[in-house]
């Protein structure tokens, strides 16, 4: 009996498994696909600038060029993309297997792309750049795996930290985005799961987090020293 019962509570993780594996190996490949379309679509609108790559002499001359707002619409597009599918698709996932629930992979995209209409404005995308580029540098919060190894070059951050007032301004400005990117947290549940806008959505998280952050920074700490035990030992 006690055997049954145990085989009962592993069913529902192991079907979890199963939809996270069959997602990530279907999606994976139909973001393949989509980033070398428009891989493609890039490389020929910067070829048609009589440039085989951009370099920091000729970046601004590009980007107000007619190609360089087409290629900054592609790169928005391929944010957008991995937005859905890397983290908008996890949260509904998520939410579907904690019900109980199980997900169709067609529904499932179908799902995440609905939200991204949220994020086609100017709250969604400082939201957007967020997650692509902030979130990453710091080293805090969720990230896109297209852009998870960004990092600050090591001769920019040399000259900072040998300037009393810009490494200052850089303390600050870290602490600044730590603590927004904590405060809207749940940003992505409310835009998917609640279909809120992204303004309404950040509202709430805040609101959510000023209510319990002593049981999240508990939560951190512990989780923070549960890794640092398993490095020791």
């Amino acid at each position: 009996m006690e055997k049954e019962k145990k085989i009962r509570k592993t069913v529902p993780y192991n079907l979890a498994l199963k939809e996270i594996l069959s997602y990530q190996i279907a999606t994976k490949m139909f973001v393949a696909a989509i980033m070398a379309v428009l891989n493609k679509l890039a490389m020929f609108f910067l070829h048609s600038t009589g440039r085989v790559a951009i370099s920091s002499g000729d970046f601004v001359p590009v980007l107000l060029s007619w190609q360089g707002i087409v290629l900054l619409l592609i790169t928005l597009v391929v944010l957008l993309v991995y937005l859905a599918f890397d983290l908008n698709a996890m949260v509904i996932m998520s939410d579907h297997i904690l019900k109980g629930e199980t997900v169709k992979l067609e529904k499932l995209i179908r799902e995440s792309f609905s939200s991204l209409r949220h994020f086609i404005s100017v709250d969604g995308l400082g939201v957007t750049l967020y997650f692509a580029f902030l979130s990453p540098i710091l080293g805090v919060g969720v990230s896109m795996s297209l852009t998870r190894k960004l990092y600050i070059p090591t001769f920019i951050t040399s000259v900072i930290k040998s300037t009393p007032l810009y490494y200052a301004a850089y303390v600050a400005a870290v602490v600044f985005f730590v603590v927004l990117g904590i405060l809207n947290l749940f940003i992505l549940h409310g835009t998917a799961l609640d279909g809120l806008t992204v303004r309404e959505s950040s509202r709430q998280s805040r609101r959510l987090m000023r209510a319990h952050w002593p049981d999240y920074l508990k939560k951190v700490v512990r989780t923070f020293l549960q890794v640092v035990f398993i490095f020791l030992v």
